[in-house]
């Protein structure tokens, strides 16, 4: 049965694979889309970008990019305070980890945690500590 109360908001004109995309929201700034890009080159060391918009009450408006390696997902956690991405990269060995900055109001590089052609990635809290869990496609 076809849902008819359900109507097209928005079109986003990615330029790459789309992969994942993720909500989140950051205390006092807003509302953002991360949308997680996938493009399999033959160099693991050139990074996509994928972009991040931001509800600006009528629409989801481009914010930024953030550099990433065959993306395959991405998870949005605080860390005392501290908006986090966590982006699970399929190329090299490592996936970069993002955190928002006050001060311009963007998120950087923060980290890049070692993982093996990972397919998932999910951060949360249980009674206050952070728990990063990682789905690795190879050893």
């Amino acid at each position: 049965k076809r849902l008819n109360y359900l109507e097209k908001f928005q079109d986003f004109d990615p330029t790459t694979k789309s992969s994942y995309i993720k909500h989140f929201e950051i205390n006092g700034v807003g509302n953002f889309l991360a949308v997680v890009t996938y493009q399999d080159t033959d160099d693991d060391n050139v990074p996509v970008n994928s972009p991040i918009y931001k509800w600006d009450n009528i629409k989801w408006t481009f914010y930024q990019n953030i550099e990433t390696f065959e993306a395959q997902s991405i998870s949005f956690v605080e860390a005392n305070g501290i908006p986090l991405l966590i982006v699970a990269s399929m190329a090299g060995k490592t996936s970069p980890v993002y955190r928002w900055d006050y001060t311009n109001s963007r998120f950087k590089l923060y980290q890049n945690i070692p993982t093996a052609q990972a397919r998932d990635v999910e951060a949360f809290e249980i009674a206050g500590e952070l728990y990063l869990v990682i789905a690795n496609h190879a050893k």
